[in-house]
């Protein structure tokens, strides 16, 4: 990848390119040019579903869970015809459940099947654009021997107990034996009393074609708790040490992003208002996405917001997003921090460029992120100290050569806060 040599010094008027070239099977060669400049913009929705999960995914079920800023009823209509979605499911606790956290189990289906669904939150239907939200139900497979877990979750102040708290969990490959990589994800609710249990003995693979093999020792557990605005919690415990596994106190999710002088390539976890942010003029000279294979910008000194945007054919932008990167050019080092709901989860790529960030509370290294998928992508890229680190899944050494020979670093992981791109060769979900 070669960089302009003047990237470090532009000013929010200039532009910047930046040549990405490599190899395609043997030598493929590859172009975009970002474009920085101004612009400003309004505010993130309230109310609308976040954190939308699929869990319990099997041969006859699957369970549906996401949280909102206010509590509310919330329901699934569902359907194999996406014209004709009229079936209802309702929350686990009751069709007349008020809560800022939803889960809805859809039972009674037929394996390998598709199937659409909208969600139904307060008075509002949510159905993906016009799209339908789906999920295919698997194979039907034999009954494994049950393993249930367990544990107990609090709010943060450590003895009220988080009732209503969602609960994840993912069985983790951490000695070579068994399954590789990360299982399906399952889900549970926390009781009035701060407990929670979830079966993992017919936890599936990610694909759902088989049982995910694990060890009674040696494997791990990842478990997350989402309260909504009561925050979350996370760790990761060995298979050996999940009954009871260790007890977990959400925090009211906050988050402090430390940003450096000239370019930033950032993400989050947690949706925010880009204008309620970087709105001072005399620290951050403009903020940048790239969605929708275009650019969104927000310049904070126009005095007429939008109109560079729209002169050049970009979007306003006007929120982040959680599991979106984002470029800061930041006129002196700032802090910011954000609070409110954290999502977590898999980031869904499409071919092509896509400028992304960990939804997770804690790193990964580059082979666990793109495990199983690594034919699907052509190159990962971050911006480190000024400079760029790159990782080239087709290079047997990884892009260690190419690195070095441009004066990059090779990429070996990703923290959570840091944005970074990806060169998808097909659409695909990372875990």
């Amino acid at each position: 990848m070669e960089k302009n040599n003047d990237f470090n010094s532009m000013s929010k008027n200039e532009a910047i390119k930046v040549i990405i070239k490599g190899k395609n099977s043997h030598m493929w060669t590859v172009f975009f040019v970002l474009t920085f400049m101004l612009f400003s913009m309004s505010n993130v929705s309230a109310g609308s579903p976040k954190n939308i999960k699929n869990t319990n995914i099997n041969d006859q079920a699957f369970t549906v869970s996401w949280v909102t800023d206010a509590e509310e009823v919330g329901e699934i209509r569902y359907g194999t015809d996406p014209d004709n979605i009229t079936i209802i499911a309702y929350d686990d606790r009751g069709a007349s459940v008020s809560d800022d956290t939803h889960h809805v189990t859809i039972g009674g289906l037929v394996s390998e099947t598709v199937y659409y669904y909208d969600i139904v939150s307060g008075e509002v239907t949510y159905d993906n654009g016009g799209s339908h939200y789906s999920v295919s139900t698997g194979p039907t497979l034999a009954l494994p021997a049950s393993d249930t877990i367990y544990g107990k979750v609090y709010k943060s102040d450590g003895s009220t107990p988080a009732e209503g708290a969602i609960v994840y969990v993912t069985v983790t490959d951490n000695n070579g034996a068994g399954s590789s990589g990360n299982s399906q994800v399952l889900s549970g609710l926390v009781d009035s009393d701060g407990w929670w249990n979830v079966n993992i003995g017919p936890i599936r693979t990610g694909d759902l074609s088989s049982y995910y093999a694990y060890s009674a020792s040696g494997d791990s557990v990842v478990i997350d708790a989402q309260g909504a605005v009561d925050g979350g919690a996370s760790q990761t415990v060995d298979t050996d040490s999940d009954t009871p596994a260790p007890t977990l106190i959400n925090e009211v999710n906050c988050f402090t992003e430390e940003i450096n002088e000239n370019w930033n390539l950032l993400s989050t976890n947690i949706a925010f208002s880009v204008t309620e942010k970087f709105s001072d003029g005399s620290s951050f000279a403009s903020v940048w996405k790239w969605a929708n294979n275009n650019w969104a910008v927000y310049l904070p000194g126009e005095e007429t917001a939008g109109e560079y945007a729209t002169s050049k054919g970009f979007a306003v932008l006007t929120t982040i997003n959680p599991g979106e990167g984002f470029w800061v050019n930041c006129l002196s080092g700032q802090t910011i921090t954000l609070s409110g709901i954290a999502e977590t989860g898999g980031l869904s790529l499409t071919q092509g460029w896509n400028l992304v960030g960990l939804k997770a509370s804690q790193g990964t290294t580059i082979d666990a992120l793109i495990s199983g998928k690594e034919a699907n992508i052509i190159s990962i890229w971050k911006w480190v100290d000024n400079a760029w680190a790159v990782y080239l899944p087709g290079e047997a050494d990884g892009g260690a050569s190419y690195a070095d020979s441009k004066g990059f670093t090779l990429l070996e992981e990703i923290n959570p806060g840091e944005g970074f791109w990806v060169n998808a060769s097909t659409s695909v979900t990372l875990d």
